[in-house]
Parts: structure tokens; sequence; C-alpha cells
């Protein structure tokens, strides 16, 4: 039997709840509008005092006033301000270098070079294959002794280094103490123009049957030519592959993944853990991998992308870690533009590798800790692959499956090369000190839409890309 409801309580009722939904409303509006007020008094407050100051040094400064210098120092005390050590705000041109380096692009003449331990010389570790210097005919273990006239050896090699900087177009000569076809030692003058070229990232021989991959950084650039380099070395019969990845202080998490899906089967490859708690999946790989037992170098100056590189890896057991302990950088910036070709970069979120382990400010323990002889360490960049443990130590175990010290005649751990966990716990504690021509390698960040995963980081070799 139905039941008419009277037309006023029907009304009343409308009333009532058109009643609740205004006040509802309106405290939500209040609430909203409260912290919007909030916000509002806090840029207040900031303005404000960024003001008072620009008024105090109007009225009483002693000196000129460069305004954009001031206000790019502003910006940067603004970022300084987080207490995150891997925020930053870059003038327009810092910007624009970013990008490019991102981008794999420098200005130099392509050599990476550090200090000769025992003459203090300029001794060339690498040399770009696309840079200027390649093709004039310098090569790695050659010592440059003399820039634009000025003896190493007299303005000391800091300075030496500052010389070979310049702008794309401009010239530089140098001398070169290098050996001729007999093996006897020659000087060699070259007049070389700087150039913009694209940088060598990735660099790779054969030791035997072994295939061996020196990455420096990741970037745009770095994709392809791993990809290249892995292709070559199956292509010359390798029948295992180290990745070295020491003093790699990382780079940009696209093009990580992108090596990494290269290697890895399918399944997850990288996670982002955000401020409010929740994760997300960045990544993931297809069912194509490289089915090759894999080794990776590391060192206290493997960094960020460099551990998620690592990590990923072992996490697959598709190979292990062998060196020492690594810097432990386990977040990742995003740089964002602004509107007048400045940005500013920071901190955005945590990055995760495939077991959702992170690892910042504690790093990835390898599975066979090999560390360098003081003697070693000073020679590091001029080792020769049998003279270096690590090396030797990571193609004993592509070859044989067993993890032992090559220096120590340790003790042989024996390890499945695949379908067992070989994960270390991780545990400690950063990268070659780069510096080039108009565009440095470095790890840094352009574009709002890409994250990076790595910086540059002081290193004790001092290593340097002119």
């Amino acid at each position: 039997m139905n039941k008419k409801v009277p037309v006023g309580l029907t009304v009343s009722l409308m009333i009532i709840t058109a009643a609740l939904t205004v006040c509802i409303t309106m405290l939500v509006s209040q609430q909203v509008f409260s912290g919007t007020l909030s916000g509002l008094s806090q840029q207040r407050a900031l303005f404000d005092k960024l003001y008072e100051i620009d008024e105090k040094i109007q009225q009483y400064y002693y000196g000129e006033v460069d305004k954009e210098s001031l206000y790019d120092g502003a910006a940067q005390g603004y970022i300084s301000g987080l207490g995150d050590p891997y925020a930053d705000y870059s003038g327009v041109e810092d910007s624009e270098l970013d990008a490019a380096e991102n981008e794999g692009q420098q200005i130099g003449i392509g050599v990476t070079v550090v200090q000769h331990p025992d003459n203090g010389t300029i001794y060339v570790a690498r040399v770009d294959a696309q840079g200027p210097a390649n093709q004039a005919g310098i090569r790695p273990g050659d010592e440059i002794i003399r820039v634009d006239g000025q003896a190493v050896a007299e303005i000391g090699y800091s300075q030496a280094v500052e010389l070979l900087l310049g702008d794309a177009g401009s010239l530089v000569t140098v001398v070169v103490k290098t050996t001729d076809e007999t093996g006897a030692a020659v000087e060699v003058p070259y007049s070389i123009e700087r150039t913009e070229f694209t940088h060598t990232s990735v660099y790779a021989h054969m030791i035997g049957t072994v295939g061996y991959i020196q990455i420096t950084t990741f970037d745009e650039a770095t994709t392809e030519q791993f990809k290249t380099a892995v292709q070559s070395m199956i292509d010359q019969g390798a029948t295992g592959l180290i990745f070295d990845v020491r003093n790699n202080g990382g780079g940009l998490v696209d093009a990580t993944a992108a090596m990494l899906d290269y290697l890895l089967p399918e399944g997850d490859i990288i996670s982002a853990t955000y401020a409010d708690g929740t994760t997300e999946v960045l990544y993931t790989s297809d069912a194509s991998e490289i089915d090759l037992p894999m080794a990776v170098l590391t060192n206290g100056y493997t960094a960020s992308a460099a551990e998620l590189f690592a990590a990923a890896i072992r996490d697959y057991d598709k190979g292990v870690l062998i060196g020492s302990q690594t810097y432990g950088k386990g977040v990742m910036q995003r740089t964002y533009p602004l509107s007048d070709g400045s940005s500013v970069k920071f901190t955005i979120a945590a990055f995760n590798p495939p077991s959702g382990e992170n690892f910042n400010d504690v790093g990835l323990a390898p599975d066979l800790a090999v560390d360098l002889t003081e003697e070693q360490q000073k020679y590091y960049y001029m080792l020769s692959d049998t003279e270096d443990p690590v090396i030797a130590a990571a193609a004993n175990w592509v070859q044989t499956g067993t993890l032992s010290r090559p220096d120590t005649g340790g003790e042989p751990e024996s390890v499945p090369q695949t379908g067992e966990d070989v994960s270390g716990a991780p545990a400690g504690s950063t990268s070659s000190l780069q510096s080039g021509g108009a565009a440095v390698s470095s790890q840094t960040e352009s574009g709002a839409s890409s994250e990076e995963a790595g910086s540059t980081l002081s290193s004790q070799d001092a290593s340097s890309d002119s």
C-alpha cells in the first residue's frame, strides 16, 4: 500500500538538505580559503623580506649592483634553503649547457684527462671517438706536456687543464709526449679546433672471450652506444659480459631503464616512492633479454643511476657485483625550466631497483669485495686489464661461475650464474670530477618530463673531460 508524503514535509526536507549542502560547501570552502590565505600569507612574508633587503641594499650598499646576479643569487639561496644536497638553481647559460650535456653533447677537444701521478703532466685516460683530439691522432696513454706554449710542469696541472677549455671554433695548441711505431718516445705538436661533438660514454673491448664494457655516465646518447657495444661483443664471440661502472656518478633514469630493458627479462625495472608514501612503477622490461653471465664492477664512486643499473642486474639474477661498496644515492631529481630560460632542480622521489629495496645513504654491497691497493689506486687509469684485480675477478666469474680474489688467492666462493638469489645486503658510501670545454661532462637534467638519477661527484682521481 503506497502512502502519500505531505507536500509540506517534502518541501521542508528539501530546504533542510539544501541548507546542509550549503553549510558543508561553506565549511569546505572556508578550509580551502584558509589554506590559500595561509599560503598567500607565507608568500607575502617572503616577498616582504626580500623587498626589505632590496630596499636596504639600494639605500646603503657601497658598490654597483648587478641585478641579474642578485636575482640569480636570490633564486639559488631559495633552493639552498631546502637543505636538499642535490637541489640546484641554474641560470640561463648553465641551463642550456645542462640540456646539451643530457643529450650527450660536449664542446672541447674530446679527451678525459687525469694528472700523471709521477710527473704531474696531463695524462690522457680516454679519447672521445667523435672528438677533434681523436681525429688529430691523440690516443689514450699520451701525455700533454705543453698547452698554448706553456709547459704544464711550470704552470701546474689545474691551470693547464683550464687552458684546454674554450668555445667551439677556437684553437688550442698542445705538445703531446707519445711513442712512435718503434716504441721510442717522441714529442708531437698539435693545433686542434674545439668543436661540439657527441660524447663517448661507452668503451668496449674483448678480454679473451669476455666482453668488457665501461660506462662512464648515463645520458641520452649512452643507450645506443651501449647496445652497439654489447652487440659488438656478442658478434666477436663473447661468452660473458663485464660492465664497469666504477667512478660513474649516474645520469638519466630514462637512459638507465632503456639499457636495463635491453639486458633483462620481462618485469619491473625501476619504481619511485613519493613524499606521500605512494610507490609507482616507472619502467618495465619486455621479454627480450641478453642470455650471458654478467658481472658489474663497482666502487665508492658508483652512484645513483649506476647503482640502479648494478642492482637491477643482480636482482634479476643476471650477474654479480664485484669491487667495493657503492656510494648510496637512491633519490631522483627533476629539473623544471623557468620562463626566463633558467631552471630549478630538486629531489622529487626515492627510486628503487626491482627488489624494491632503496639504497639511499646505504649503498650496495658487492657479492665479492675486491679492493685496489694504494699503489693500484694511484695508477688506476694506467692499469691494464691484467693488472686490475677487479677486472681479473670479474673475468674469472663470467667464465667459471666462481668468485675469488686474484690478488689474495683466497678461498673461492662458488656462486650460481642463474636461478638463485645472489643479492648482497646493501650498505655504503661518489664519481669522477668532470670538467670540460663549454660543456662539461656531468649528470644533470633538463626538461620537467624527465628525471635525473645522478649528480657530479668529487673523486679521488679528479679526472676531467676537456
